[in-house]
């Protein structure tokens, strides 16, 4: 049953994909844009070992220990039990999460069985850099905009922006395959309060497909002592508008011109780019123009243009001239930003 969810799943998203055209002493403990704290997942079965990602949503504090609670994703234990399970905090640190601390919904594939949730017990202070990421419940509607953070092959914390291509009551799938992080299964999804699901399927340049934590929210508090469902202030990330001049282009007096012209993205640290339409600003002698976005990278907006010409001047004075067109090609950009 688990893989024919699974396969199901990949089928759905690429006929959709188709269609669409922290720190312990100077150690760095891996941050999302909101600056909670994302790990590595190691788990080993008797028939493999497998990577995934982790986030961590509590941390209970008892005297001389700590106890944290990670969220990941439940396909890291599709295979017969028992797990070793390691959580990587950085390049030094590593917690091992004993059986007692393993929780895996029995009712895989369904809800809440695309979550799974580790305990890890540590002395009080021992990583006093760690920062939880709140939950919230409430997910995007298609077309929305989300982040989806983790790591990339090196461990470091690497994010990527999304919209909602399908939405439905368990799960949503995104619009664009995942290029910068590594083993993403578990992967926090993020809207600017905090997580709403993690993501149970990515690669293969396929979007992800994320689990939302709603279907989870009754087994995640019967596991996770004194966690506090209360939404926070706490902003992960903000959406923001931009507007980029690119190049002037220019047609002859009478003329049709056609073609395509990149234009160079600039962006902060710690933005990424959603999306963008182009249009032409400061028009002069120019009878039509019309532009239409092709391609959107990180680094650039491929616009194909076409470009008319005013006619000539209804005179007879051989000395007349024919103005030449020319217009400013401008990208107004929607950009993710976090803190």
């Amino acid at each position: 049953m688990r893989v024919h969810l699974r396969l199901r799943l990949s089928f759905f998203v690429f006929c959709a994909a188709s269609v669409m055209g922290g720190a312990l002493a100077a150690r760095a403990i891996a941050a999302p844009p909101g600056g909670g704290t994302i790990v590595r997942v190691h788990v080993t079965s008797a028939a493999r070992s497998i990577d995934g990602t982790g986030v961590l949503i509590h941390q209970a504090r008892q005297q001389d220990e700590t106890a944290l609670y990670f969220l990941t994703s439940a396909h890291l234990f599709e295979d017969a039990g028992p797990y070793r399970v390691r959580v990587k905090l950085n390049a030094w640190d590593t917690i091992d999460i004993g059986a007692d601390g393993t929780f895996i919904p029995p009712s895989r594939p369904g809800p809440p069985g695309e979550i799974a949730i580790l305990r890890a017990t540590t002395k009080a202070g021992a990583y006093a850099g760690l920062v939880t990421v709140p939950i919230v419940f409430d997910a995007p509607a298609t077309g929305g905009v989300f982040v989806v953070s983790g790591l990339d092959p090196a461990d470091v914390a690497a994010a990527g922006a999304q919209h909602v291509l399908f939405s439905a009551t368990t799960f949503l799938i995104g619009d664009r395959p995942i290029t910068d992080l590594h083993d993403c299964a578990g992967a926090p999804a993020l809207l600017p309060a905090g997580v709403f699901g993690l993501v149970s399927e990515c690669g293969s340049g396929l979007p992800p497909v994320v689990s939302r934590l709603s279907a989870a929210r009754a087994f995640i508090a019967d596991h996770v002592p004194g966690w506090d469902a209360t939404p926070t202030r706490t902003t992960q990330y903000e959406v923001i508008g931009r507007e980029m001049p690119g190049p002037v282009l220019t047609v002859a007096c009478d003329d049709v011109k056609t073609g395509a012209v990149q234009v160079p993205v600039q962006l902060a640290p710690r933005q990424a780019l959603i999306d963008a339409t182009a249009e032409f600003t400061n028009p002069k002698s120019l009878r039509l123009g019309d532009l239409t976005v092709e391609n959107i990278t990180d680094h650039a907006v491929k616009v194909r243009f076409t470009m008319v010409g005013v006619p000539p001047p209804l005179t007879k004075d051989p000395g007349a001239v024919c103005p030449q067109g020319q217009a400013v090609v401008t990208i107004k950009a929607t950009v993710v930003q976090w803190p």
